[in-house]
């Protein structure tokens, strides 16, 4: 196992899944860390001109190959809040909400299940964002991993 710690969290995960993070922020979300089985690429591009500098950010993969897994952190806030989901799980002591769907928000990079956390942070509208994009044949064992995974979150002074 691998941890990760950063942003006010840590957690574990596996060694064969590699971290990589680039600035990507805009308005209500800030990137904190990809976790991925396969080889990643800066997800953004900027536009440069006399008069303003644009960065436009996506996937940092094109196509998840088959067996692989993309792993998305985020820091999130919005005066809105998370919105109206009900709690239904607690993951580093937090109330969260957690999702499975099939395929799901990953499918335009080819995933087969897509897999949600949002960890509500306690007095403010702001919340951490997990997301887990997976593609079949090993859905079953990246679901585990997954899973494994978030039972590991702690969260600092600073992440609460």
């Amino acid at each position: 196992m691998a941890r990760f710690t950063g942003s006010g969290l840590s957690f574990q995960y596996p060694a064969g899944w590699r971290a990589r993070s680039w600035q990507d922020v805009s308005s209500f979300s800030a990137l904190i860390t990809y976790l991925s089985s396969t080889r990643l690429h800066n997800p953004c591009t900027q536009t440069v001109t006399a008069t303003f500098t644009r960065a436009s950010c996506g996937y940092p993969i094109q196509q998840l190959p088959d067996g692989a897994i993309l792993v998305t952190w985020t820091a999130d806030g919005s005066p809105a809040g998370p919105g109206s989901t009900k709690v239904n799980a607690t993951i580093g002591g937090l109330p969260a909400v957690l999702t499975t769907s099939v395929p799901g928000s990953c499918a335009e990079i080819g995933a087969d299940a897509t897999v949600t956390a949002q960890i509500v942070r306690p007095g403010a509208d702001n919340w951490y964002t997990m997301t887990a994009c997976m593609r079949a044949p090993s859905l079953h064992a990246d679901e585990l991993a997954v899973a494994a995974m978030l039972r590991s979150v702690r969260f600092s002074a600073a992440g609460r």
